[in-house]
């Protein structure tokens, strides 16, 4: 939605606009015995069509990459977004911008890949770019990008708070400035309920082996699992922000530069098809963005 230069008002619309139609259940799902079969059977509980016109619908068929003629803001804001490969193995990141190869990189080898098409024609539009990203297993089927033959899935099984990935790429897009702290590095969250009792249980994440290892017929239920774990796993997003804020040890006034803003609505989070549950997931967000500590952590220098 930035992508389209769009305001808050009208980003927050369009979201609410598009969870109406995208989640269109498949024909029989709402028979119990048959909803399980469909979903194995189709690979996802969402019928993927309404998807995928509401999405061309609303974002059109633009490119993402090398659109500025037609859009004169659009080449000021850089604009990314995650998806995974068809593996589940390798994070994706796919932009707006172009910037140099990394040539001694912080991250582990091969952890992500800048896609980059060798053609312009064959590049991503917008509405690709957000069926990649929004491609969870068993809600939608794996987005096909139909020119390159390549096949996403959601983000969020790699990464579900990206950002280590986006620090390493601002540093590539500006590398004059690099070694510096950022003036802003804000990350929002979708809310939480710090109350949670299964903050205390073991991680259920995947790990680097659980996403290399050669998947089997039998292993596909507990993968599945997993995977559904990784995009609801709202701790895990809370885990991934200390991690990287204890790994850039900032100074203490760096550290003001680096926000997160994730409402505790003290209720759990709706999940991610419970669509009827938008409305009062924006009125209990709006009611916790009022309390005196986050009041003080949104008027923090840098974001006023």
């Amino acid at each position: 939605m930035v992508a389209k230069n769009w305001s808050l008002r009208r980003c927050s619309d369009k979201f609410r606009s598009l969870c109406s139609t995208a989640f269109t259940p498949r024909t029989l799902h709402s028979i119990p015995f048959l909803r399980h079969l469909i979903t194995l059977k189709l690979t996802s509980k969402y019928s993927t069509g309404p998807f995928r016109e509401t999405l061309i619908h609303n974002f059109g068929e633009d490119h993402l990459f090398g659109n500025y003629g037609e859009r004169s803001s659009y080449v000021n804001t850089k604009v990314a977004v995650t998806a995974t490969d068809k593996t589940g193995s390798k994070a994706i990141i796919i932009a707006n911008y172009s910037r140099k190869e990394d040539e001694k990189s912080s991250l582990r080898p091969a952890e992500y890949e800048f896609l980059r098409p060798d053609r312009f024609e064959i590049g991503l539009s917008i509405a690709d770019a957000a069926a990649a990203t929004s491609a969870a297993p068993t809600f939608f089927k794996p987005f096909e990008h139909v020119d390159t033959h390549r096949t996403y899935l959601d983000g969020a099984i790699y990464h579900n708070n990206p950002v280590r990935l986006m620090n390493h790429e601002r540093k590539l897009i500006w590398p004059d400035v690099a070694d510096r702290a950022p003036d802003l590095f804000l990350s929002i969250g979708t809310s939480q309920n710090k109350a949670d009792p299964r903050v205390e249980q073991p991680d259920v994440t995947m790990t680097d082996e659980d996403r290399t290892r050669r998947p089997t017929f039998h292993m596909m239920p507990q993968i599945v699992t997993q995977m559904r774990n990784l995009m609801d796993n709202i701790l895990d997003a809370e885990q991934a922000w200390d991690k990287f804020c204890s790994d850039m040890a900032p100074t203490r006034d760096d550290a003001l530069r680096y926000v997160r803003i994730n409402p505790d609505i003290e209720r759990q989070p709706p999940k991610l098809d419970e669509v009827k549950k938008v409305g009062e997931l924006i009125r209990d967000t709006r009611k916790a963005l009022k309390t005196s500590a986050n009041r003080a952590q949104i008027a923090r220098p840098g974001i006023n």
